[in-house]
C-alpha cells in the first residue's frame, strides 16, 4: 500500500494557528520502555522520569529535557535515550528504523522519491552522522507503534518563527492517540522532552499542573488506557498487552 506524502503527519499548513489545539500529556511508560527495547535489543539502563498528565497546546514549551550529543544522530540518540535511559545505543535504533523503511518498500516509496530512491536511501541512512528527517520520524513512529510529538520550528510569516509541536503518527496505526514520545527540535538539534510547561494554561484559567479537570480523554492505542503517574513517578505494571 503506497503512502501520500501529505498524510505524514498532522500538523499542516492550513492549520488555524490562531486557535492552538488543547492536547494531553501521556508520555510512554516503564512497562512499554522495557518491552520495546526488548524488541530492538537493546539494554534499558534507565527508567526516566517524566512530569505528571497535564493539558497543553500547541505552543506550551518543553519544560524538562535531556540533551544528547550534537554529532548528526541526534535524533536517533533522542530516541535511544527514550528507550534505554542512555545514548550508547543510537547506531542500533539507527539501523533497526533503516531495516523497517528497507522492509516496507512501497509504505515509504513515494516519500524516499527526493532522497534518490530505496537504494540511495539506505545507503545514507546507515551511515553515522547521517541526519534524521521527516522520513525517519514517520518510520520510527510506525516501528515503535508510538505517536511521536516534536516540538518544532514554524514559519508564521517571511521574517517570523515560531515553535509548535508537530504530530508523527504511525501509518499503520493512525487512529493511535498515545503513548506518545516527546522530542523537541531547536537549531537543527533534537533533545528529549521530559515534561511541558502548561503555565500558558494555568495562568489563564486558574488550573495547576496537579489539576486535571478538563484532560482530554480520547484515548485510543494498541496498549491499553494509560494509568495515572503517582506522586513519586512510579509506574504499576497493569497496562494492558502489546500485540506486534
Amino acid at each position: 500500500m503506497d503512502f501520500k506524502e501529505e498524510d505524514k503527519y498532522s500538523f499542516h499548513k492550513d492549520d488555524d494557528l490562531s486557535h492552538p489545539k488543547l492536547r494531553a500529556f501521556h508520555p510512554v511508560s516503564r512497562d512499554w520502555q522495557e518491552i520495546q527495547s526488548k524488541r530492538l535489543g537493546l539494554q534499558v539502563v534507565k527508567h526516566n522520569k517524566y512530569g505528571p498528565p497535564k493539558n497543553y497546546n500547541d505552543k506550551s514549551p518543553p519544560k524538562d529535557t535531556i540533551s544528547v550529543r550534537a554529532d548528526g544522530n541526534c535524533f536517533f540518540r533522542a530516541i535511544c535515550v527514550i528507550l534505554t535511559g542512555a545514548e550508547d545505543e543510537h547506531m542500533k535504533i539507527r539501523e533497526a528504523v533503516t531495516k523497517h523503511v528497507s522492509d516496507h518498500p512501497d509504505m515509504y516509496r513515494s516519500f524516499l522519491q527526493s532522497r534518490g530512491g530505496m537504494s540511495q536511501y539506505l545507503s545514507n541512512m546507515r551511515r553515522s552522522r547521517e541526519w534524521a528527517t521527516d522520513v525517519e520520524l514517520l518510520a520510527t513512529a510506525t516501528l515503535l507503534k508510538t505517536v511521536i510529538e516534536v516540538y518544532f520550528p514554524y514559519p508564521v510569516s517571511k521574517s517570523e518563527t515560531e515553535y509548535r509541536w508537530q504530530t508523527f503518527k504511525p501509518l499503520t496505526n493512525p487512529d493511535i492517540t498515545y503513548p506518545v514520545i516527546y522530542i523537541s527540535n531547536k537549531h537543527d538539534h533534537f533533545d528529549t522532552v521530559l515534561d511541558i510547561d502548561d503555565s500558558d494554561l494555568t495562568h489563564g484559567h486558574g488550573q495547576t499542573s496537579s489539576d486535571n479537570h478538563g484532560l482530554k480523554t480520547n484515548y485510543n492505542s494498541i496498549y491499553g488506557e494509560p494509568k495515572r503517574h503517582e506522586k513519586d513517578q512510579k509506574q504499576n505494571h497493569s497496562h494492558g498487552a502489546i500485540t506486534f
